[in-house]
């Protein structure tokens, strides 16, 4: 058996493909296997995967009919044999050392171990120095606290039986990674952590995270709360219920010059109402916080600006594109 799986869900990337895989074969840790899942790519994504593997015993390629990132990365980890599983996106690529730094991270009750990322336009990235790779025990409070920890899937590894029978919500794009640690992650979990930037994350302006989430996040809505049903944590709960929430502010504020944005009204105020009996479940200044911010869209508005003035720039470029829109 492997002591790791590393699982690439791969789509479109033709271009990018390689470059990912070979990051991966490259490791100074070999004890791992591979599973390329082609998620009916259109390119020739799927003759890549296949090549690779009749060069490389530790792969194994999954074809399977286009089912979209959640769906490949179940296929994945169902047939993963590994005690730690690493997902890493078919575009981006990984420090040389990534899977010995972050294997050497865990402890023996460890359930995740990760890293920081680098976010790049180019392949011109510095290594880090492996010798000065730090890790540390942090509570599931530094988790929240952290954008990359508690947000994506990637620059992490999983203990197989941590995940267990979880899987991706599938159509839960693009809010995938949050979905499923929101529903993964528990305050007695151990996490290890590292500040060092061992995962490249390419900026592709085409890719998923680049893609204006908006109304996407509704998708997960739904399910999330149906996963509630089972779910008796406390503290778990609550943060699934103030995710749900977020996604429906967030979509609402993003989606304020699309053309339909009353259609969009609707639908937000139609899941807020949904949500308003679970915010009897947080806490009582949170609970109140939620309730004005849906309550007045402006509000939200001015409380998003104060904590990010930039997003002054990015409504003026959504006014900008609504007005082409209008005059074609």
């Amino acid at each position: 058996m492997p002591v790791i799986s590393v699982i690439v869900p791969v789509y479109n990337v033709e271009a990018y493909l390689p470059r990912c895989v070979d990051s991966i074969l490259n490791q100074s840790f070999s004890d791992f296997e591979l599973i390329l899942v082609d998620d009916g790519s259109p390119d020739n994504c799927g003759a890549i995967c296949d090549a690779y593997a009749a060069k490389d015993s530790r792969i194994r390629v999954i074809h399977q009919k286009n089912a979209k990132l959640s769906a490949a990365r179940n296929a994945g980890i169902d047939i993963a044999e590994g005690e730690w599983i690493a997902l890493i996106d078919s575009d981006d690529w990984i420090h040389k050392d990534y899977l010995k730094l972050l294997l050497s991270g865990a402890e023996e009750d460890t359930d995740l171990v990760i890293c920081d990322c680098v976010e790049t336009y180019t392949d011109q990235v510095e290594d880090v120095d492996s010798s000065k790779v730090r890790f540390h025990t942090a509570s599931i409070q530094e988790i929240y606290g952290n954008r990359i920890a508690h947000t994506r899937a990637w620059g992490r590894l999983f203990r197989r039986s941590t995940i267990g029978d979880l899987r991706y919500i599938s159509g839960s794009e693009p809010t995938e990674d949050s979905c499923f640690n929101e529903l993964l992650f528990r305050d007695d979990m151990k996490f290890r952590l590292t500040d060092a930037k061992l995962y490249y994350y390419f900026m592709r302006q085409d890719s998923a995270i680049h893609s204006h989430r908006g109304r996407g996040a509704f998708n997960s809505i739904g399910p999330l709360l149906e996963r509630l049903e089972k779910i008796d944590d406390p503290a778990k709960r609550g943060r699934i219920i103030t995710r749900c929430y977020k996604y429906v502010l967030s979509a609402r504020y993003g989606e304020m010059f699309s053309d339909d944005y009353a259609d969009v009204k609707i639908k937000c105020r139609e899941l807020l109402q949904k949500l308003a009996p679970y915010s009897a479940e947080l806490p009582t200044k949170q609970k109140l916080i939620f309730r004005s911010l849906a309550a007045s869209p402006l509000l939200y508005r001015a409380w998003r600006i104060l904590d990010d003035p930039t997003l002054l720039a990015y409504e003026k470029r959504l006014r900008q594109e609504r007005r082409e829109r209008r005059q074609r």
